[in-house]
């Protein structure tokens, strides 16, 4: 029997100066702890499209949201903010 980590829990309870963006905990897919007090929540950027599409955005509106209003966090403070992991599928145009 394994058990589920809940790492937004985990993340709350000891690092709770963790920036989390709101309506975004289906696209946690990670917790980077670096160093003390150093700790950024990892999200996809894939599940993160996915999420806006949901709220009725076409796929090229739910990438300019996200390019124009959440990217931009990652750069607010080292410590706390979240990581972006690009994750969406690139088709070749050979």
């Amino acid at each position: 029997m394994t058990k589920e980590i809940d790492i937004i829990k985990i993340a709350r309870e000891q690092f709770p100066k963790t920036i989390q963006l709101d309506g975004m905990d289906d696209a946690i897919i990670g917790l980077s702890i670096r160093k003390p007090n150093t700790t950024n929540f990892v999200y996809s950027v894939n599940k993160i499209i996915k999420v806006l599409m949901e709220d009725k955005c076409t796929y090229d509106e739910a990438v300019e949201w996200y390019e124009y209003n959440i990217k931009p966090l990652e750069n607010l403070d080292e410590k706390s903010s979240p990581m972006f992991y690009d994750d969406r599928p690139h088709f070749s145009l050979n």
